[in-house]
């Protein structure tokens, strides 16, 4: 029972749109107040052990911003998450974002590390070229 309801409630393939953002449990009281402001009007389910925020939406959830504002607000989302040590990871979206903004988000330092170990576990490159954070 639990894990069907999982599904339904956060896998569900009627979601059209998927946002993990992840803090320190002691910021998402904050996190979930920029959520808020900035996206609102969809489902958020708010894991407090862990501090994962699941924002979740139909494929008309921000129909009601013009269409250049639609990226900014999950890039100023993004960046509220980060500025608190966080992430966020764009799982589902229109093509529109997607096209716009990197579902990962920006690894930094750690991106040489990764490119590094995809070298030496895939050294042709043939497992998904390009589909992992900082284009791996």
């Amino acid at each position: 029972a639990f894990w069907a309801s999982y599904r339904e409630n956060e896998t569900a393939p009627h979601w059209a749109w998927s946002l993990r953002l992840s803090v320190l449990p002691s910021d998402l009281a904050l996190m979930l107040a920029e959520a808020e402001r900035l996206v609102p009007g969809a489902a958020i389910c708010v894991h407090a052990a862990n501090g994962v925020i699941r924002i979740l939406a139909e494929a008309d959830w921000l129909d009601g911003l013009k269409t250049a504002q639609r990226p900014r607000r999950i890039a100023e989302l993004r960046q509220a998450a980060q500025a608190r040590g966080g992430q966020m990871v764009i799982v589902r979206a229109p093509q529109e974002i997607k096209l716009q903004l990197d579902a990962w988000g920006e690894v930094g330092q750690n991106a040489r590390l990764m490119r590094e170990l995809k070298a030496k576990f895939d050294p042709q490159g043939q497992l998904n070229p390009g589909r992992f954070v900082a284009g791996i």
